[in-house]
């Protein structure tokens, strides 16, 4: 922009002075355009690279979490359920306990219930995501715990609607 603005200011025809500074603001600004460009690809490609490294290699089980938690909110169950059983794995393995993990597949559960049209499948759903909330409500703290309890009892009430299995 600001080469162009130099070249209109300098006119239809210019000094030979005012020509060589107009050219060399064109050469300048396209050399800083190819190495916005250049530097754009890298950063796509290391970000990229940055991504699958976490993925596959780390192992911090709250890290799969949060990944999952991303991928619940939007929508994209399978890799959040993917995320939620790598963690579990690790969790498992290293004898710990995460409450974030109950809560995290709880609600797993309840979009993917929300989201299913199938009585069936729904009930199913919904009886995972409601033992996964009593884990957490057993050994949670915090409000999480409460919005837990309160989603247990509407739990009830939608399978109790769905009827006999």
């Amino acid at each position: 922009a600001a080469a162009k603005a130099a070249s209109e200011a300098a006119g239809a025809s210019p000094s030979p002075d005012a020509a060589k500074l107009v050219d060399d603001a064109k050469a300048l600004a396209q050399g800083a355009r190819d190495a916005a460009t250049a530097a754009r690809a890298k950063t796509a490609a290391a970000a990229d690279k940055a991504r699958k490294y976490v993925k596959a290699e780390t192992g911090d089980p709250q890290m799969f979490i949060a990944a999952a938690d991303a991928a619940i909110a939007s929508g994209d169950f399978a890799d959040a359920k993917k995320n939620l059983d790598k963690a579990a794995k690790l969790i498992h393995t290293s004898g710990a306990r995460n409450v974030s993990l109950d809560y995290s597949y709880a609600q797993l559960y309840d979009k993917m219930a929300a989201r299913t049209q199938d009585p069936t499948a729904k009930r199913k759903l919904l009886q995972q995501a409601e033992e996964a909330y009593r884990r957490f409500t057993n050994t949670g703290a915090g409000p999480r715990v409460q919005r837990a309890t309160d989603r247990l009892t509407e739990i009830a009430d939608e399978i109790k609607e769905l009827g006999p299995p």
